[in-house]
């Protein structure tokens, strides 16, 4: 394919997406029903980002994909509503769920607030959805979401099992290159590393996105 055809292909592209994040959001207690039992993958993205962060890595995805994963993309706002954009196929076994948050900063406190929006969420899922498994993805700050989440409020949820789950990039230490100065939120999961899930199969990258972590801080845990 000559270049102009394939600049021209990706700037149309690239327009599409943009016209697709701007449609209307609709509120959470107008998601679809599904026909099918669920194994849902839920993605949080890091901080700063949106739930918009995984749409191309999805397009990509469903690419080579049959059936495609459907996208309902997620947001969490302060005053704890929530609103989505994106269909669910009715006889998606696995549709992708992304959850994002109005309050997307960095910081500890920030990240506990995260989790337990998180919770909320999933909890607005499960009513919809009745599922017992689910498979997880954290980027960056999502990740130190998920390991929040696992060990403060995993327990409130009846018969829910992470089956998976994957941190691209998460830094369990906030950047710390010196392992030797832990900060408070490492403390608190090493305290707390008891109460993750045993039979969880957790694999942690270091990076596939352009964001600089400290290779240490993925290490620390």
């Amino acid at each position: 394919m000559k270049p102009f055809l394939t600049q021209l292909i990706y700037r149309l592209a690239k327009t599409f997406q943009k016209l697709l994040n701007k449609l209307p959001s609709h509120p959470i207690s107008h998601l679809p029903a599904s026909k099918v039992e669920i194994c849902p993958i839920i993605m949080i993205p890091g901080s700063s980002a949106t739930e918009n962060r995984f749409n191309r890595m999805v397009k990509k995805l469903n690419r080579n994909q049959h059936p495609r994963h459907s996208l309902v993309r997620i947001k969490v706002w302060n005053d704890g509503h929530m609103t989505y954009r994106g269909h669910l196929k009715r006889k998606d076994r696995t549709p992708i769920f992304v959850i994002g948050f109005q309050n997307n900063r960095d910081g500890y406190e920030n990240i506990k607030k995260q989790a337990a929006m998180f919770d909320v969420a999933l909890t607005v899922l499960r009513e919809k959805y009745s599922f017992n498994s689910f498979k997880a993805l954290g980027h960056s700050n999502g990740g130190l979401v998920y390991t929040v989440f696992l060990q403060q409020y995993l327990a409130n949820h009846s018969e829910l099992e992470m089956e998976k789950l994957l941190t691209i990039g998460s830094p369990y230490n906030l950047n710390k290159k010196n392992l030797n100065h832990r900060v408070a939120m490492l403390d608190d999961f090493v305290s707390n590393q008891g109460k993750l899930p045993k039979k969880l199969q957790h694999l942690s990258i270091l990076g596939i996105f352009s964001e600089t972590v400290t290779e240490l801080s993925i290490k620390a845990v």
